[in-house]
């Protein structure tokens, strides 16, 4: 190689290499410490999970309230499209206090000891009762014609009648 091929190939080579030495400090460095401090991390964190469902049905509960009593957490989650919910743990957590609540079922709570999980947690909740319609005290008159004579049945019958043919009046 002659003198000038010499110093042509160190004038091409040399900003390439510096090229390549800035774009790894600049790129490749960070990527590579983040990953590290995220694997850091993630030694000292753990992920709680579970799925919450129809006791009755088996079917998915979507938008339940979960909440979990464990210091570090959010407050509250709600369960997504598929019933799923998801809380990251910190590293000395080890029992938590989970409460799941949702629009027509009973509410749900239990203390779980984390650290020995491994499943997701699934909670089943267990629906409500409808709620049965409210007694009426229906009062007979109390004329002694209107009670002598009549049996029970049509004290009943004429209990139901007087139900329904009288309006009720809106209480204000």
């Amino acid at each position: 190689m002659d003198k000038t091929t010499k110093k042509a190939l160190i004038a091409v080579s040399f900003p390439a290499m510096v090229a390549l030495l800035v774009g790894f400090f600049q790129f490749v460095l960070p990527l590579l410490i983040t990953k590290q401090e995220s694997t850091s991390q993630s030694a000292n964190t753990s992920t709680f999970v579970g799925r919450v469902t129809n006791e009755a049905t088996g079917k998915v509960v979507e938008a339940a309230k979960v909440s979990l009593e464990a210091k570090g957490l959010p407050p509250v989650i709600y369960t997504d499209s598929e019933g799923r919910f998801s809380f990251t743990l910190g590293a000395g957590v080890h029992e938590i206090r989970i409460r799941v609540d949702a629009q027509g079922y009973r509410p749900f709570e239990r203390r779980i000891n984390v650290s020995a999980k491994t499943e997701p947690e699934d909670i089943r909740l267990v629906p409500l009762e409808s709620s049965p319609k409210p007694l009426t005290t229906v009062t007979q008159p109390t004329s002694k014609k209107t009670k002598k004579g009549l049996s029970l049945e049509e004290q009943k019958n004429r209990a139901r009648q007087d139900l329904t043919s009288k309006p009720s009046s809106p209480v204000l």
